[in-house]
């Protein structure tokens, strides 16, 4: 009986390690569409920026450890 006991903490023990390194590996990605973005929305795939330059702040201020993605659709983009 003792050994089911020291079992199951290993189990939860390792499950809340992997559970730790995941946050970390969470990659964001923004997306930016001159054509029919907007920079008040928040750079999902249907909600995309305008601007680069919208999603460089955006980048600087997030507060996530993880990788940052942004990519960039077809389009003119004239500012930043």
């Amino acid at each position: 009986m003792r050994q089911r006991g020291i079992l199951n903490y290993r189990f939860i023990f390792m499950a809340l390690v992997v559970a730790i390194l995941a946050q970390g590996v969470i990659a964001e990605v923004l997306y930016v569409n001159s054509t029919n973005g907007n920079d008040t929305n928040p750079g999902t795939r249907e909600k995309p920026l305008s601007t680069l330059g919208k999603a460089v702040i955006l980048v600087n201020n997030n507060s996530n450890s993880g990788p940052t993605t942004i990519k960039i659709l077809p389009g003119i983009y004239n500012q930043c």
